[in-house]
């Protein structure tokens, strides 16, 4: 994995032009492999708790569309680990280079939270229009 350092360019060091300067160039995290893969793990936890958290806190609000505790569990974690990838790949939750400081651990919060919560009322919309 890398992050983005912001490196300081001089005219004429890459190509001879003057509007590379400030550009930002990947350089490795200095982290490992092992550490990078446990805290993309732990991202992924925390996106699937919150998710099951998310899908719960959305069918207690729209109780028509409930699906019981246990399916509302189980669509919410798919929801959370879905969304929370999907925010992560578009950059918004972002766990570049698998980083854990307090911004990712809170928008994993988020985007696990709302893509539970956001699946839950899509399926629970389709379970009561076919029911119907």
């Amino acid at each position: 994995m890398t992050r983005m350092g912001r490196i300081i360019l001089r005219k004429g060091f890459v190509g001879g032009s003057s509007t590379l300067k400030g550009a930002q160039i990947p350089r490795e995290s200095g982290i490992s492999k092992e550490e990078g893969f446990m805290q993309n793990l732990v991202s992924l936890i925390i996106q699937l708790i919150c998710g099951a958290l998310g899908g719960n806190g959305a069918a207690a609000v729209l109780k028509k569309l409930s699906l019981g505790p246990i399916w509302n569990s189980i669509v919410g974690i798919l929801g959370g680990g879905l969304g929370g990838q999907l925010l992560n790949l578009l950059g918004v939750a972002v766990a570049d280079g698998g980083s854990l400081d307090i911004g990712c651990i809170i928008g994993n919060i988020v985007a696990g939270g709302v893509g539970g919560g956001v699946l839950l009322a899509i399926v629970g919309a389709i379970k009561k229009a076919i029911s119907k």
